[in-house]
């Protein structure tokens, strides 16, 4: 048999525990993003004014709850942005339909000029309004981009592996690949919901959906890294594996340090460029920043302790393997 390569530690040895340690922070950081989730306008609808030199600020909240209640909208949700001398307000509500969101608009400038929190209507230099009809289109077309990009993904996966379906399943990498960039969505979303659950202003936006996207492209691109290895060292060692001479743990395991330091040396440099952005830019570039770093720090994980134990246990070689790695 072949002599192994000694390495700092086995990770395929040990594929089962990495799998489960990923399995359980992925559905954590699912439950923790929906606990704490705050869709944006955008989503469900709403009101955002961008006012210049607003008056009596700490009581605009409850005087907007209250006067809007009067009015018989209930339970409005009011977030308040401050850029400079300039107030992001941001006003949502369970809208039934695009006229009443021009209702809630009349009402909310009626109680910021009579309360005095403005003093004429020129003081509000931004306006926008999202219906329902808006907020659905919205939806539906961040869940369709994101479903397109995973087939998408999963097509060109097949492809690019064919060569190997010998030994392995394209259709299996397909399905390690769409599992890696959940995990890595998930984290994120974890992260996005922990920021949610201490900033009321961050809400769940395109900015996000966009981020979530890139990180998708990202993980792909980790992945893929370690995936490509593992073809080639199969195709090199296709006879080895035959005869049994070479174990598809060893190779796997071999795959991952070779291309160790090509993993974290992008993971690093991706990593160092978004933590620019983050504390340089601003507002909507941050959110952009933040989820993308976070991102990045998942990918470089899930693409060692999470896609390559899948690829080996989808191997279904562990059974006679496991004992003599």
């Amino acid at each position: 048999m072949k002599k192994q390569q000694i390495w700092l530690f086995k990770i395929i040895k040990h594929s089962f525990f990495w799998i489960a340690v990923s399995v359980m922070m992925m559905i954590g950081s699912i439950v923790l993003f929906v606990v704490n989730a705050r869709l944006s306008i955008e989503f469900t609808g709403g009101i955002d004014l961008t006012i210049n030199e607003l008056n009596n600020e700490e009581n605009l909240v409850s005087a907007l709850k209250d006067g809007l209640t009067a009015q018989g909208f209930n339970q409005p949700q009011i977030n308040i942005e401050k850029e400079g001398t300039n107030t992001s307000l941001l006003v949502s509500l369970p809208f039934e339909n695009d006229e009443q969101v021009k209702e809630v608009s009349s009402g909310v400038n009626q109680i910021l000029l009579n309360q005095w929190f403005i003093s004429s209507p020129d003081t509000i230099v931004g306006l926008s309004l999202n219906g329902p009809s808006v907020s659905s289109y919205m939806k539906s077309g961040a869940i369709n981009a994101i479903i397109v990009g995973l087939i998408l993904i999963s097509i060109y996966i097949m492809f690019s592996f064919a060569s190997v379906r010998k030994h392995i399943s394209p259709l299996v990498l397909g399905w390690v690949t769409i599992l890696t960039m959940l995990f890595d969505a998930s984290i994120a979303l974890w992260a996005y919901g922990l920021w949610m659950a201490f900033n009321s202003t961050v809400t769940v936006d395109t900015i996000f959906i966009i981020s979530i996207l890139t990180i998708m492209g990202y993980s792909i691109n980790d992945t893929i890294i370690i995936l490509d290895r593992i073809r080639e060292n199969i195709a090199r060692q296709s006879d080895s594996l035959d005869k049994g001479t070479v174990l598809y743990g060893q190779l796997v395991e071999d795959s991952i340090w070779q291309t160790m330091r090509r993993s974290l040396g992008t993971g690093v440099t991706t990593l160092l460029v978004t933590l620019t952005l983050f504390i340089f830019g601003t507002d909507m570039l941050q959110k952009f920043a933040f989820t993308i770093a976070i991102g990045i720090i998942a990918g470089t994980y899930s693409s060692l302790f999470f896609a390559s134990p899948m690829t080996y246990i989808f191997l279904n070689k562990w059974k006679k393997e496991l004992k003599k790695l």
